[in-house]
């Protein structure tokens, strides 16, 4: 028997940020990020398109000058003091007695004498301005270093700001010069300005990709939320990082013979997914570990895909390595932190494979609360067998030979759970239950004894002084963390002796590296190998033997 192992200790924090966790979720959560990408550019070309308005803008360029001759042009005190001058007619012109002009000539120039629009204003959708208007739409600035500076008009309506800069085109050199201190500056026009041919804002291309990029990065941030906080179990990798206790085995997603054959449609699949949801939303936390109770299809068998075979086969090495014992019968204790794990169906392939080696094998049915094992194999077990309640309660002098049924297609017996007791916990603490396990330890090479989940009942613990060790069956991408660790605890407490673990349900598909090679390289060659292991198995197995 290997030591007891370490309670289980966490070696680092359950989800770490590093680049390759980063780029996990970005390869994984790719598809989803385009089509934020996608939503999020045309989200963003249909509000720039709806809700803003297009802004046209029509600029030009002053220039100011010094027309006295008196006055050196090429030193470097007249480019500042020109300069100076240019900074100070930006302001002139911003200024409200400035504008109010350049309002009353625009009025002007698009009224008739009563002050009413002229037909080609209201054709071209003009209106008249104010001072308050204009100061919003005109935008001034020097340009630096020189001494010129410009004048910016912008408005939804491109004529209305192609003719307002045309006003002040025509009138600005004489407003700013009109006084007689000014008569040695001039101020002439350096471009002239023209009609916008497309708006200035808003810019569609830059919203377009600005809401493509925040849509994106909002989407991923959220994965990468639920990863970081999401503490469910999906590879052995989680549990080879948080515990001491090895990994004895994966089993991967396994779908029947039958299952195969049906081709689900995206609809149909996405309307089961739905389905499950609304049973039970907390499924996918892993909060309730549930699972449809299908066992058709999913027994050890000639027929079973080869990458759970092997798997399977591996997981028979394993637990023979860690049940070894020099007086001869090991049992096993199979559990789960919660029901929905695939611990009963996973203990029924064990036995299988370890009968397939001939070895005398039992399985017990000790999940008196809701017992499977009669389901699963419902074609050995008669109706209305009695089971082991019936042996505990000792009701009407049933013995265990009674009770034991012989799976001749699988080549081991069967203890069944028998009726529900009212008080399933304190039999298999009882005396009867010590004397039965001394009394199959003799038979029997291998006991396996399927077990209710930890965390709903007391019953797994109760045992801990007849099981030699336990295997702790964890469903890969719905246990979580934490229950793992507070069913270890829960069995450790009552001095059990944690052999391992169990992950089954394993989507290898989901993850990178050796978990999807290692499914591949089974697809691949599964059917090559397949056959020779049909021929040459039972040799392999004698001689492991």
């Amino acid at each position: 028997m290997n030591e007891q192992a370490t309670v289980p200790a966490t070696t680092h924090d359950a989800n770490e940020i590093s680049l390759a966790l980063l780029f996990s979720i970005f390869v994984k959560r790719f598809v989803y990020l385009l089509i934020a990408v996608v939503v999020g550019a045309l989200g963003a070309l249909a509000a720039t398109k709806i809700f803003m308005t297009p802004i046209y803008s029509s600029t030009a360029q002053f220039r100011v000058d010094n027309t006295s001759t008196n006055v050196s042009t090429t030193g470097s005190g007249y480019i500042v003091g020109i300069e100076y001058i240019a900074n100070n007619y930006v302001e002139e012109v911003k200024g409200n007695v400035f504008l109010a002009e350049i309002v009353k000539a625009y009025n002007n120039s698009i009224t008739d004498e009563n002050g009413a629009l002229t037909a080609e204003a209201v054709e071209k959708g003009l209106s008249t301005l104010t001072v308050e208007k204009l100061a919003k739409m005109i935008t001034v600035s020097p340009k630096a270093e020189t001494n010129i500076f410009t004048v910016k008009v912008a408005s939804p309506n491109k004529q209305e700001a192609y003719l307002i800069l045309k006003v002040f085109e025509e009138n600005t050199p004489a407003m700013l010069t009109k006084e007689n201190s000014k008569e040695f500056l001039g101020v002439a026009l350096n471009n002239s300005g023209s009609i916008a041919k497309s708006p200035d804002s808003p810019n569609t291309m830059m919203n377009v990709l600005l809401g493509a990029f925040l849509l994106a990065m909002l989407t991923y941030a959220a994965f990468f939320l639920v990863a970081i906080l999401d503490n469910t179990v999906y590879d052995e990798d989680a549990l080879k990082n948080h515990y001491t206790v090895p990994v004895v085995g994966t089993l991967p997603q396994w779908t029947s013979a039958e299952e195969a054959t049906v081709q689900k449609g995206i609809v149909e699949d996405l309307k089961e997914k739905a389905q499950r949801i609304i049973r039970n939303p907390l499924e996918r936390r892993g909060a309730a570990e549930f699972v449809e109770r299908d066992y058709e299809g999913r027994l050890l068998s000639a027929d079973t895909p080869f990458f759970i075979t092997e798997s399977l086969k591996s997981l028979r090495t394993n637990l023979s390595y860690m049940g070894v014992k020099k007086d001869g019968c090991c049992v096993y204790g199979i559990v789960s932190a919660y029901a929905g794990a695939g611990k009963s169906l996973m203990a029924a392939n064990i036995a299988i494979s370890f009968a397939q080696l001939n070895k005398r094998v039992l399985v017990i049915d000790a999940d008196m609360r809701c017992p499977v094992q009669h389901k699963i194999f419902k074609n050995a077990v008669p109706k209305d067998k009695k089971g082991l309640s019936e042996v505990l309660a000792g009701i009407d002098g049933v013995t265990l030979q009674d009770c034991i049924c012989r799976n001749e297609e699988y080549g081991f017996d069967l203890l069944c759970s028998g009726h529900i007791p009212p008080n399933p916990s304190e039999l298999l603490a009882s005396a009867q239950m010590t004397a039965l396990m001394e009394q199959v330890k003799g038979t029997y090479d291998y006991i396996f004894v399927d077990l209710p989940p930890v965390l709903e009942t007391t019953d797994a613990g109760v045992l801990s002084g007849q099981v030699d060790c336990y295997v702790l069956v964890v469903r890969a991408g719905h246990s979580r963390l934490n229950a793992v660790t507070e069913a270890m605890e829960t069995l450790q407490a009552t001095g059990a002796h944690m052999g391992g673990f169990v992950l089954n349900d394993v989507d290898y598909k989901r993850g990178f590296g050796y978990g999807s090679y290692k499914q591949r390289r089974y697809g691949r060659y599964g059917g090559r190998y397949g056959g020779q292991y049909g021929r040459y198995g039972q040799a392999a197995d004698k001689q492991a033997e």
